[in-house]
């Protein structure tokens, strides 16, 4: 991973709740791409032993608003839906981001998410608002809403 998004991930690590809540291990990170893994662990598993879909819907959230970040926009999902076709009763997940669309206002980028082995477990599809990385703010108060955890 190239230093500049070491540097870019340890500067988003702090704000960030849920991500530090799952724990994902980033395993690469580059302009609009971002690929991860996370383990099963039994707080992130359902009453039958699997990853809870909720858990896997989030990380992809995540590592789409990392990719997002590395060109600079600030960004926020406007709707996402994903595909459940299998699942990991121990090990790791992995997910890996793909960039359908990257424009000016809103981009949509595509998560798969696999097994150790690379079977297909999900795949998913987030469309997302940018605000533009050009000194552009979020919308005013949006930190007001925001859950703040201490």
């Amino acid at each position: 991973m190239e230093q500049k998004y070491q540097e870019y991930l340890e500067k988003l690590s702090g704000p960030n709740y849920y991500s530090q809540c799952i724990r994902p291990e980033i395993i690469d990170i580059k302009e609009h791409y971002a690929k991860a893994k996370l383990e099963l662990r039994p707080d992130l598993s359902n009453s039958i032993g699997i990853f809870h879909g909720g858990v896997i819907y989030g990380l992809g959230d995540i590592l789409v608003g990392l990719a997002v970040r590395t060109s600079g926009d600030k960004t926020v999902t406007l709707e996402g839906n994903i595909n459940y076709i299998s699942n990991v009763t121990e090990g790791y997940i992995y997910a890996e981001t793909n960039c359908l669309h990257h424009g000016r206002s809103s981009a949509v980028y595509e998560v798969n998410f696999t097994n150790k082995d690379g079977k297909r477990l999900a795949i998913a599809r987030y469309t997302m608002m940018l605000f533009g990385g050009k000194g552009e703010k979020y919308p005013e108060n949006w930190e007001k809403k925001a859950v703040k955890l201490d």
